[in-house]
C-alpha cells in the first residue's frame, strides 16, 4: 500500500483481516496445527487490520 498504487487500495478497507504465517506455500503440510489455529482466528474476525498508507508513494 505504501506504493501508492490503486490497485492495493481496497486492502486498506476494515472488513478485511490479515494473517501472517511463516511458511512455504503448504502451511497445510509444515505447520497444521498452526494453521488451523489461524483459521479459527480467522473464523473470529481477528487478524490485522491494514490502514491508509501514511507514507509517500515511493
Amino acid at each position: 500500500m505504501a506504493s501508492g498504487d490503486p490497485r492495493f487500495a481496497a486492502l486498506a478497507d476494515p472488513r478485511y483481516g490479515f494473517f501472517d504465517l511463516d511458511t512455504g506455500h503448504w502451511p497445510m503440510l509444515s505447520c497444521p496445527g498452526e494453521l488451523a489455529d489461524l483459521l479459527l482466528r480467522a473464523a473470529a474476525d481477528e487478524g490485522e487490520r491494514l490502514g491508509p498508507s501514511d507514507q509517500a508513494p515511493a
